[in-house]
């Protein structure tokens, strides 16, 4: 973010050119200082992305104001190439699912399937009733090599993690026929916040 946190709110707007603006080619930007000292040094050392908010023109092109402060970043800052090597990764979904329909022995089992990433959208299957609980998600055929199944902890609305109410065991079985079902893998975890 090169602009100051009141040109990304104000320019937060919808008008004909996207995010740019005719006050744009003037807005104070963020000094390079804070950009290269208080953002990139401590983003880059963790492996994380830096985004800009950068907005082009009419003409495509970003305004001089912008250009100059980059050359700028480019002059007085690069890459700590001998930084630690990125930490292994947790395995991802490569050809993620969609279920088609859930049930629950109580909650509102949809929620667990609503396509949400729930960061402000707050929408989490939860139970109703004392425990063991079940939900049962109906993927609408047959998949084979599934892999990799995640679950994410409830966050509150103000996005911060909690661990009350966590999944702390799991048992998955499964079914062709949703009748006759198969235990495929039982365990447990912490009852943190972590994916």
């Amino acid at each position: 973010m090169i602009f100051s946190t009141r040109f990304y709110i104000i320019n937060y707007k919808c008008n004909i050119y996207w995010f740019w603006d005719e006050w744009v080619p003037s807005a104070e930007l963020l000094s390079l200082d804070e950009i290269v000292n208080t953002h990139l040094s401590f983003l880059e050392p963790r492996w994380c992305n830096f985004i800009l908010n950068l907005p082009p023109n009419p003409d495509g092109k970003l305004d001089e104001n912008i250009v100059h402060r980059l050359k700028e970043i480019s002059q007085v800052w690069s890459p700590d190439l001998d930084r630690s090597s990125l930490p292994k990764q947790e395995p991802q979904i490569d050809k993620p699912i969609t279920p088609e329909f859930a049930s629950a022995t109580s909650g509102k089992a949809e929620y667990a399937i609503d396509g949400h990433n729930d960061r402000y959208y707050y929408s989490v299957w939860e139970s109703t009733d004392s425990l063991p609980q079940s939900i049962t998600v109906d993927l609408g055929q047959k998949y084979c090599e599934i892999n990799i199944i995640t679950y994410v902890p409830k966050y509150n609305p103000v996005i911060i993690p909690m661990t009350e109410g966590s999944i702390t065991s799991y048992k998955f079985s499964a079914s062709i026929d949703s009748l006759n079902f198969k235990e495929i893998i039982s365990g447990e975890w912490s009852g943190d916040t972590k994916m």
